[in-house]
């Protein structure tokens, strides 16, 4: 029975050596091998897609939570960058307006040279006629 056991696996053994040849020959891409067929290359696609399935499987819920925190963090963002848009503007303005009220009392307060150079010729002689 040892001798028949063997010989089925053999042929067995043989059978699946073949099988395996003519896979191999079948999807060989090797640089004498014709190019992939339309069906192995839809068997390629069918594989892309069956990929896909599993990713999204596993790691679908991970990156629906990503895309929640993501989309939550940009709204923050962008509220933020509004609000800094705001109050620079609010400063600037705040600033243009000091601005403006400092020069009107620079030129509200300031006495022309000319007015300062006669008041001082005045004093000057008025002083000499006292002397």
């Amino acid at each position: 029975m040892s001798e028949e056991a063997t010989s089925e696996n053999r042929h067995t053994v043989s059978e699946e050596e073949t099988e395996v040849k003519r896979s191999s020959k079948k999807h060989s891409t090797g640089p004498l091998s014709p190019p992939p067929s339309s069906e192995n290359g839809d068997e390629m696609a069918n594989g892309a897609k069956r990929v896909d399935q599993i990713r999204d499987l596993i790691f679908g819920e991970m990156m629906a939570g990503y895309e929640t925190r993501f989309n939550a963090l940009e709204e923050k963002v962008t509220q933020e960058i509004e609000s800094l848009r705001e109050q620079v503007e609010s400063a600037l303005e705040e600033l243009k307006s000091t601005t403006s009220n400092q020069i009107e009392d620079v030129e509200t307060n300031s006495v022309p040279r000319k007015e300062i150079a006669s008041s001082l010729e005045r004093l000057a002689q008025s002083l000499r006629n006292q002397s």
